[in-house]
């Protein structure tokens, strides 16, 4: 039977695997663009000492800045749109906010907590952030750039880790002490319900389509499959032992799972549930993330004081690096000044029936851009907007399955990276049978079509 891990004294959140502290998520993002176009990427890595160590991993891997922030950080999180990112600092009971502008990045006063943090996520629109208090057994929700907690929300025992739908709906937080999940309002800041998982579950990921739900669960050995429709464990898959993190591709087709008991990576295939491979790794891994493009995985392994580069394709470990201090957390994807960052999302819809949304691209200096298609839809049409990203897609004739197209932004001024990353839209096509109206583009009948786009983009770039 699977027994609680012990917890250092000074920190009494981190649970360790057998030889290292415990980590959530590595901070990073790597956008991949031709290297003419290319941006430079960070990577955010907080380490003991309540410092955060931060790499350009375009130049060489190199180490720009170490920051302070508050004692026995446990946690990373950043916002998608960039500029600020907000460290969870367990023994201070605080929060402090790591903020990038023109003069460079620094860290604002911490803000206090009723309780100790052990998780936060960003909502999808970086509007909020939600941090797990876990002793407390609570959720906080506060708002970017605030001073103060706006309001609390009771979960399950021991709230270790979180995540958010995409439409910002709804929370799912694994309580590690009660073997279970809570599902929470977002919008009303209330539990739904709570759906048993295996024991001691440890890391959740949302698929971009928003419709499922994984669950790491440590003392099992095993992933629960969670359908956010019914609120139930549709499948439990076996892996490594000891999974403590989860990564999900862009496109969300591969779960990939740290295993720290086995010192691998699991990797599965989320449209059948099989695990496809376990990819080895020198020490215990602790955290994952992958870069938006979905060409490199990062494995953060603490007692190897190193970070791994995993190649998803190869599913192997393509390169190492080290680290100056051992890790004690890491977070979500952080974005570098001057970025421009195309964010990938999940949509669904039923057969015959098109869908709206609008591209997401996020830029930490505020400049007004254009989108463009870069590989158009399979099994539909697609209408985009290229001032506003709003588009219109149309699934063929009685199609079902998925499809996805992909983009990238372009910033009109020019400036410092001034091309974004390919970013990915997936869709998922479901039965139905209601009938699109003939002709109808709904609310964008101005836009233009994606592909031609792109082509008079590259005409205008080969003309200059």
């Amino acid at each position: 039977m699977f027994q609680p891990r012990p917890r250092f004294v000074l920190v009494p959140l981190f649970r360790c695997s057998p030889l290292v502290p415990r980590v959530f998520v590595v901070g990073l993002l790597l956008l991949a663009l031709a290297p003419a176009a290319r941006a430079l990427p960070d990577l955010y890595v907080p380490l003991s000492g309540g410092t955060v160590a931060i790499y350009d991993l375009g130049n060489h891997d190199n180490l720009v800045v170490r920051l302070g922030v508050g004692p026995g950080d446990s946690a990373l999180a950043a916002s998608p749109l960039g500029a600020t990112a907000y460290v969870a600092n367990t023994d201070a009971e605080t929060l402090s906010e790591i903020t990038t502008a023109s003069t460079g990045t620094s860290v604002g006063a911490p803000l206090a907590l009723p309780g100790e943090p052990d998780a936060l996520v960003y909502s999808s629109e970086g509007a909020a952030v939600f941090v797990a208090l876990g002793p407390q057994n609570e959720i906080a929700e506060i708002a970017s750039g605030g001073t103060t907690v706006l309001q609390t929300i009771p979960v399950g025992a021991d709230p270790d880790a979180l995540a958010i739908t995409p439409d910002d709906a709804l929370l799912f937080v694994a309580n590690a002490n009660g073997n279970d999940v809570s599902v929470v309002s977002a919008s009303l800041a209330v539990l739904l319900a709570t759906i048993p998982v295996g024991n001691h579950p440890d890391a959740v990921a949302v698929l971009p389509q928003g419709t499922t739900v994984y669950v790491a669960n440590a003392g099992s050995g095993t992933v629960s499959v969670i359908d956010r429709a019914t609120r139930a464990v549709v499948g439990t898959i076996a892996v490594g032992a000891d999974p403590v993190a989860l990564a999900l591709s862009p496109d969300g087709t591969r779960l990939f799972v740290a295993c720290a008991g086995t010192d691998t990576v699991s990797v599965i295939d989320t449209q059948t549930g099989a695990v496809t491979a376990s990819i080895p790794l020198d020490a215990a891994p602790s955290a994952l993330a992958f870069d938006p493009a979905g060409d490199t995985l990062y494995v953060v392994e603490p007692s190897a004081r190193a970070v791994a580069e995993i190649n998803p394709v190869l599913d192997a470990v393509t390169g190492t690096l080290g680290l100056p201090a051992v890790p004690t957390t890491s977070g979500n994807a952080f974005v570098g000044q001057g970025d421009l960052v195309a964010l990938s999302q999940g949509l669904s819809t039923t057969t015959n029936v098109e869908v709206t949304g609008s591209l997401g691209c996020g830029d930490t200096l505020g400049r007004t851009r254009n989108f463009s298609l870069v590989i158009p839809p399979v099994h539909g049409r697609l209408f985009l907007s290229a001032s506003t990203g709003g588009f219109e897609y149309i699934p063929a004739t009685n199609y079902l399955g998925r499809d996805s197209f992909s983009f990238l932004c372009e910033s009109i001024l020019g400036g410092p990276n001034p091309v974004s990353n390919v970013a990915t839209v997936s869709v998922a096509i479901g039965n139905g049978n209601v009938s699109v109206s003939s002709g109808a583009l709904g609310p964008l009948s101005l836009v233009v079509l994606g592909v031609v786009l792109v082509l008079r983009r590259r005409g205008r770039r080969s003309s200059v």
